[in-house]
């Protein structure tokens, strides 16, 4: 990228010499569009680079299925063992067309620990598969409920 020019105006001259005012609007504008042309290349390169990524892997587009409850800290870990060694087992025992996984992540916070689990799809039929027509619905077990301060009614996609 061209370095940018600068050029220094005194405010006493500005009413004087609009000559200088011009020269200093037109450089603006150039440092701007050189900017902005920057900015986009590096934004297209990117897009072009993750494309390659991907198409090189032999990757296709997935959908995720984002969910968030939140616990106390006392029921923490029975919460994530219910999780782990019975909702997603389930889930895994249904042998959905479509569904590639799930992951949890768990966040410590203040008063109450988060979690977020992600479910992989290769489309929305797949997780129409999975929850049904109103697949935006959150699906919560009665066992989960009892242990959750609150959570997401709706699943973001």
């Amino acid at each position: 990228m061209e370095e940018c020019l600068s050029v220094d105006i005194e405010p006493s001259s500005i009413g004087k010499n609009d000559k200088l005012l011009e020269l200093a609007v037109r450089k603006l504008y150039q440092t701007y569009t050189l900017l902005s042309a920057s900015i986009w290349h590096t934004l297209t390169t990117y897009a072009e680079l993750n494309n390659n990524y991907f198409s090189n892997l032999n990757h296709k587009l997935m959908i995720a299925r984002i969910w968030h409850g939140y616990t106390t800290k006392e029921n923490a870990d029975a919460y994530e063992n219910l999780l782990k060694h019975e909702i997603f087992e389930g889930i895994a025992n249904k042998e959905i067309l479509g569904y590639k996984g799930i992951q949890l992540l768990k966040r410590d916070l203040e008063n109450e620990f988060e979690f977020t689990t992600i479910m992989w799809f290769e489309g929305i039929a797949s997780v129409k598969q999975f929850i049904g027509e109103d697949y935006e619905t959150a699906y919560v077990l009665p066992q989960a409920q009892k242990l959750l301060l609150r959570y997401d009614k709706k699943s973001i996609h």
